[in-house]
């Protein structure tokens, strides 16, 4: 299994400030995670229950040649601070993954994350 981390060190100091701790440690987990052996929703459900993030959905990828799957991953830093989010992509072959602040396979994801965040917290 193949991990694709955030790209920290080409984006710049800015965006490397604004990563949280929580987008690190979920990255880990998903880097320790077999999910060949597993399977990409517990893999993913493992790791947010491991970093304490809420798992929102694991949705099929249609229009990306190089996705199969993505799911989102949500956690606030402070009760009174906006949602941030994570998003894992599977690959084609569903032999690698790769964790992102961005969802750039399914149109509207961040839209999508934060209707499902807010839907759950409200249930809560």
């Amino acid at each position: 299994m193949t991990a694709t981390l955030s790209a920290r060190a080409e984006t710049g100091d800015a965006v490397a400030r604004a990563i949280s701790l929580k987008q690190i440690e979920f990255e880990l987990a998903m880097a320790s995670a077999d999910i060949v052996s597993e399977g990409f929703e517990s893999s993913v459900r493992a790791a947010c229950a491991a970093c304490g993030l809420t798992f929102l959905f694991n949705l099929p990828v249609f229009d990306d040649p190089d996705a199969q799957r993505v799911a989102a991953a949500a956690w606030q830093e402070a009760d009174d601070a906006s949602p941030q989010f994570a998003f894992v992509t599977l690959d084609r072959d569903g032999a690698a993954v790769a964790v992102s602040a961005q969802c750039t396979c399914l149109d509207h994801g961040a839209a999508v994350a934060l209707a499902w965040y807010d839907l759950i917290e409200t249930a809560r």
